[in-house]
């Protein structure tokens, strides 16, 4: 799971996270700085995944804790399609960094940091704490 665990007799035990990006085309004025505020994303024309995707529920988020309101013009279940509207200068977007190094290295988008807010989800192995585990599972976790 993504998020943390609030119940006594839940236990959860972080084994991975992966880094979010915010991607421009390289003409957006952004592209230039390399960093921005959350703020920053006011108003903007933006590419977002589908409804019901853990990345895009991680984005409404963030933007909604931040009181940012973008301009979501349009949205897809495809992470390339998503890519190349950016990359055409149609919008901007957050995505999973490793869906996106090749066309970040060959500068097709340029990713922004944005200095105000955390973009690294966490995942999470949940277990009750009175189960016993498999050495499998141990060795999973």
């Amino acid at each position: 799971m993504e998020d943390s665990i609030h119940l006594q007799d839940l236990q959860a035990e972080e084994f991975a996270s992966d880094q979010l990006v915010l991607l421009v085309p390289p003409s957006h004025p952004l592209a230039a700085k390399h960093t921005a505020c959350i703020k920053d994303l006011q108003g903007l024309p933006f590419l977002n995944r589908d409804s019901g995707s853990a990345v895009r529920e991680y984005t409404d988020h963030i933007l909604k804790d931040n009181d940012v309101q973008v301009d979501m013009i349009w949205q897809s279940t495809s992470t390339r399609a998503i890519v190349n509207a950016v990359k055409e200068g149609l919008g901007i977007t957050i995505l999973p960094y490793r869906m996106c190094t090749q066309d970040i290295e060959q500068g097709h988008v340029i990713p922004v940091t944005l200095k105000d807010v955390s973009l690294v989800r966490h995942y999470y192995a949940v277990t009750h704490r009175q189960k016993i585990m498999t050495g499998a599972l141990l060795q999973w976790i």
